[in-house]
């Protein structure tokens, strides 16, 4: 262990020492100042964060006449201005100023920059103020940063590898699992939804995320590395379909980590087969919901973790396949953390001090070595509001409840520090989790799955001193599970009735297509579309701000404008009414009325239908020529 505590310690001394300055956009856009005239009457706004990983700058003129820039890493975009460290460009529809005026904003925003640019950080680097320029954060950052990529690579798959490679050398999978397997595929395609389950009309971005990951970088890489065949096959299917099968393994997974964490057979049956029922598993079974290889991931990870072994070679296999599911577990969502926090403690509880501790060395090293610039992203992400951070509510104190029945009986004593963190996430979750019923109750289960194990050891050994005594309790721990929550099963959502139809419209389009709608409407509506059911090219508008609806025509070809649902909430009707005002459109190509059912509690419709249009658009007539001199 000493050579790499060596290159430890010298990686953090590299990060911790230098220039503690954290640098800040304000300091080099200098002497261009927010509030401030940029060039020819337009006033630079507020930096923000962009969607890809960019830096979005506005200058609005006292018209009302905007120019929108974005600042990304050099060589990202072509045939845009540059300095040494990134490219400068205005972008349409959003730039609604006359295009001289653009240009003469964009080079003086351009001229700033190259003037503090002799080598500088990546954009997401860089603080938006000197309020968020923390020089102790930037370098805990720098340091997790030092390590890992963002390739995509499928550690899932090695995982999956040595994990099947330790079973036959540990043979403690029995043929239960087969049956809990089986019997969690056969609820899941009955009840299969095959449809959205994200509130707020982000599922189709998950999905076209698993194509392309720069949709999701915000998260990580991982749901692109987890679904590999949509890149070949359709991709809403081919995400849905791996899912259905991570979450009828998941059942057998509960029950092997529960054997392994000291249940008996029996006891571990039936926490397998109250999984398999549960249905809030089974409702996001067959959807893009990240949830199911979270918890999935986690789970192969405590059960590798616990693997009991004898051989050297066993257990360090064993520790490598833990170490790649938590990898492959954290590079998905910030929501991982929930779900991988439990693991060392279980094995703590189980296993004692020592394996603890060379799980959590194990997993740390694996996610550093891996993963580290990937964690990095995904905190300064969290910081900056790109993604949405945890609402703390009371977690400690909920976590102190725990304490008193676990302390109080001796089975489970080992097991109050699970009892007190699951406490915690629970109530972590729930606050965060909290736009939708539905939507809460299957996050839940992120933080739930040590719950299950809790129960398997706790279970009273009178429920499963015989083998038809365990099946008894099996049953009718299921049907009571099942049949508590198969209203959740039934629930169905505007945002599943506008996947539909706007892909069978969108897969009828012809080739080489242009898609526009209204994606971004008011402070938080958000709308996705299947883009990827046709060959046509996608122009999610920004309607939170001045959008050049001239440019929304086509020049040539085909082009398409959709009516989402955005427009018929309170959030969005304004801004697609000035769209579409502008546009002039007649009478709609396709048309539709679903009823309205709000996936965000928060975001409701305006009235109790919603009403799904498409028009094509006619191109733009073509400018007058010059006469000829």
């Amino acid at each position: 262990m000493r050579a790499p505590a060596c290159v430890v310690l010298a990686l953090a001394l590299t990060a911790c020492g230098g220039d503690a300055r954290t640098l800040a956009w304000p300091t080099l856009l200098e002497p261009l100042r927010v509030g401030a005239e940029v060039s020819r009457g337009y006033v630079l706004a507020a930096p923000t964060r962009g969607s890809e990983h960019d830096l979005v700058l506005r200058a609005v003129a006292p018209s009302g006449a905007q120019v929108e820039v974005h600042v990304l890493d050099r060589g990202r975009w072509s045939g845009v201005r540059e300095t040494r460290s990134y490219g400068v460009a205005w972008e349409e529809p959003h730039t609604t100023a006359p295009r001289d005026d653009a240009e003469a904003v964009t080079a003086r925003i351009t001229d700033a920059l190259a003037a503090h640019d002799h080598g500088l950080p990546r954009v997401d680097d860089v603080a938006l103020d000197a309020r968020t320029a923390s020089p102790w954060r930037a370098r805990a950052l720098r340091l997790l940063g030092a390590m890992g990529s963002w390739r995509v690579v499928p550690w899932w798959t090695l995982a999956v590898v040595a994990m099947l490679w330790s079973l036959t050398r540990v043979r403690d999978a029995h043929r239960a699992s087969l049956a809990l397997t089986a019997l969690a595929l056969s609820l899941r395609v009955v009840f299969a939804s095959w449809g959205p389950f994200h509130i707020n009309g982000q599922g189709p971005l998950w999905i076209d995320g698993a194509r392309h990951p720069e949709e999701l970088r915000a998260y990580g890489p991982g749901y692109a590395e987890l679904h590999l065949l949509a890149r070949v096959f359709a991709p809403d299917r081919a995400v849905f379909a791996m899912h259905l099968a991570l979450s009828s393994l998941t059942p057998a997974l509960v029950a092997l980590a529960a054997l392994r964490a000291g249940a008996s057979r029996r006891a571990s049956l039936v926490v397998g087969v109250v999984c398999a029922c549960a249905p809030s598993l089974v409702r996001i079974a067959t959807t893009e919901s990240y949830l199911t290889p979270l918890i999935a991931f986690a789970l192969a990870s405590a059960a590798c973790a616990l693997t009991p072994a004898t051989e050297r070679v066993v257990r360090v296999v064993s520790l490598l396949a833990s170490a790649l599911f938590a990898v492959a577990c954290a590079r998905i969502h910030p929501l991982a953390s929930v779900a991988l926090a439990p693991v060392v403690l279980v094995v703590l509880a189980a296993r004692g001090v020592r394996d603890a501790m060379r799980v959590s060395l194990t997993v740390a090293l694996a996610l550093w070595l891996t993963s580290g610039s990937v964690l990095a992203d995904v905190l300064r992400a969290v910081g900056d509001g790109t993604v949405a951070g945890p609402s703390l509510w009371r977690p400690a104190g909920w976590a102190a409840l725990a304490l008193a029945p676990m302390l109080a009986w001796r089975r489970t004593r080992s097991w109050t520090p699970v009892a007190a963190l699951t406490v915690a996430s629970i109530s972590l979750v729930a606050a965060t989790f909290a736009q939708s019923d539905t939507w809460r109750a299957a996050a839940l289960h992120v933080a739930l799955w040590p719950v299950a194990i809790l129960v398997a050891i706790a279970l009273p050994r009178a429920l499963t001193a015989s083998a038809s005594r365990a099946l008894a309790t099996s049953a009718a721990l299921g049907v009571a599970v099942f049949a508590q929550g198969a209203s959740t099963l039934r629930e169905h959502t505007t945002d599943q009735d506008e996947y539909r139809l706007t892909r069978a419209w969108i897969a009828s389009l012809p080739p080489r297509c242009t898609v526009r709608w209204v994606a971004f409407a008011g402070p938080r509506r958000t709308v996705f579309l299947p883009t990827w059911a046709g060959d046509v090219t996608a122009v999610r508008l920004d309607a939170r701000g001045p959008v050049d609806v001239r440019a929304l025509r086509p020049r040539t070809g085909c082009a398409v404008y959709l009516h989402t649902s955005a427009c018929d909430s309170p959030d969005g009707r304004a801004a697609c009414e000035r769209v579409e005002r502008a546009l002039d459109l007649g009478p709609p190509w396709r048309e539709a009325v679903v009823p309205a059912r709000a996936s965000h509690r928060w975001l409701p419709y305006a009235a109790s239908t919603v009403h799904l249009r498409a028009w094509r658009l006619d191109p733009a007539p073509a400018a007058p020529s010059a006469p000829a001199p």
